[in-house]
């Protein structure tokens, strides 16, 4: 679950769509936007979607879609964006292998024989991604953090900058902690 892998996008979209058919019981997104590099980007993809939903901006399919919110997150963070958008959430998006209760879930899962079938879908997003977004017919695919320091006692710990580092040139996500405790500035 620390992978520390970029994300592959075929592989979250099928274990997205599997936590959709079988435990949600409900038509799999239309849209997968991603993977972008950070919870924090996550929140402005999800922002311009509101934004996009809000004006009726009509997209012919997905790789427009994403083309347009990854340039659209770029001028977000460089004050270039032509319109604003509204305050950032972080309350829809789910965690992937960033989650240490799939850690415990996986181990009753496959150790124990729990009998929580649908916990078998969750661990596998949390196998695939980083975490995920899931709005109305499109779902927001982040990637896996780029480093995760851990110390002797498996506590995020990093005394020289973040605990987790989470991708891209933007840091507004790092989490930086020592001996698991969070930290709010740079050690």
């Amino acid at each position: 679950m620390l992978d520390t892998s970029p994300v592959n996008m075929e592989d979250a979209i099928n274990a997205i769509n599997e936590v959709y058919t079988n435990v949600l019981r409900q038509k799999c997104p239309s849209f997968y936007i991603g993977p972008v590099n950070s919870p924090y980007d996550a929140a402005v993809a999800e922002a311009l979607l509101q934004y996009h939903t809000e004006n009726h901006t009509d997209f012919s399919g997905n790789d427009e879609l994403n083309e347009i919110i990854f340039k659209q997150i770029e001028e977000y963070y460089n004050n270039t964006l032509p319109f604003s958008i509204k305050e950032l959430t972080i309350d829809n998006q789910c965690e992937g292998n960033r989650n240490p209760r799939l850690v415990l879930y996986d181990y009753f899962y496959k150790d124990v024989n729990d009998d929580q079938d649908h916990l078998k879908y969750l661990i596998k997003i949390g196998e695939v991604c980083g975490g995920w977004t899931p709005l109305n017919n499109v779902v927001i695919i982040q990637h896996r953090a780029e480093e995760i320091h851990l110390d002797d006692n498996g506590r995020l710990h990093n005394e020289h900058g973040p605990a987790i580092k989470f991708r891209g040139n933007n840091n507004r996500a790092n989490v930086y902690a020592i001996h698991g405790q969070k930290v709010s500035v740079e050690p």
